[in-house]
């Protein structure tokens, strides 16, 4: 678009490459690290809920 040569065109490429594949990891990082953190306090609150079993169709529970 700017009037670069080809080469430059494929070096840009390369990069936003790069670029796109560095985000989709750390993406796939935050995800499973909320999912890990979730977890974890998930188990606190079924402890001082009282919750003596879970079930996730319980209204006090699916708040939770």
């Amino acid at each position: 678009m700017a009037g670069m040569s080809h080469r430059i065109r494929e070096r840009t490429d390369a990069l936003d490459v790069a670029g796109n594949t560095t985000a989709a990891i750390g993406k796939g990082f935050a995800i499973g690290s909320a999912a890990l953190v979730s977890l974890a306090m998930f188990g606190p609150f079924v402890s001082r809920a009282s919750i003596s079993t879970v079930d996730v169709l319980t209204p006090k529970v699916f708040i939770g």
